[in-house]
């Protein structure tokens, strides 16, 4: 752990185009210590690492190396740059990717349009949240309309609702530039889960809809 303090404290301060004797003021050390910090010659205690944590506006865990973003866990939601585990189709991918969708629709568009991506993830979750109560897996409690889990035609409403919303009509984008990694590993993880449901249940789809089938 203690090499990744080191290593991070000069990233950070590498990042800010600082030297080290600028650095060293701020933290309020001399040269030395702080080249013995970032060398990992010596260990930093506990009140350096907070005031680390506060010149560089970086959270201690991310010093600790037990965190990927800077900011915390809160921070992980503002796509201003890719972290490792955007790569991974995980928890952490998918909630980076919605918030990057957002953030970017509120972009480019406007408010209409931001609550409509509200509403397809809320019908997609209350879907989930319906489901996992028919089968047992969540308390009942969870569905304050029970009567609604095993009402077919609630759930057709559901889902024409959630239909309508993904086709509605806006004006295209004219906007180019390369997708963040999170974007990008939910694209291609679900293209090849769609491309591999398909073959498994021999139903034909044109390989003009799959980019890729890695």
């Amino acid at each position: 752990m203690e090499k990744k303090i080191s290593s991070n404290l000069s990233k950070l301060r590498k990042e800010k185009k600082m030297s080290q004797k600028e650095a060293a003021a701020g933290l309020g050390v001399s040269q030395a210590l702080l080249s013995h910090y970032e060398n990992g010659i010596r260990e930093c205690g506990l009140d350096f690492l907070m005031k680390a944590a506060d010149f560089y506006n970086v959270t201690t865990d991310y010093l600790l190396g037990r965190s990927e973003s800077k900011q915390g866990f809160t921070g992980n939601f503002s796509i201003k740059e890719d972290i490792k585990s955007d790569s991974a189709m995980c928890t952490l991918t998918l909630f980076r990717n919605a918030s990057y969708l957002r953030e970017y629709l509120a972009a480019q568009h406007d408010g209409d349009l931001v609550d409509e991506i509200h509403h397809m993830y809320g019908l997609i979750i209350y879907r989930v949240i319906m489901a996992e109560v028919a089968k047992g897996n969540f308390p009942r409690s969870w569905m304050p309309n029970i009567d609604a889990v095993n009402n077919d035609i609630y759930k057709n409403i559901m889902n024409g609702l959630l239909y309508h919303l993904i086709n509605c009509k806006h004006t295209s984008s004219t906007v180019t530039e390369d997708p963040p990694q999170c974007v990008k590993t939910v694209v291609e993880h679900m293209q090849k889960y769609v491309y591999e449901q398909c073959k498994e249940n021999n139903f034909n789809l044109s390989d003009e809809c799959l980019i890729s089938k890695k």
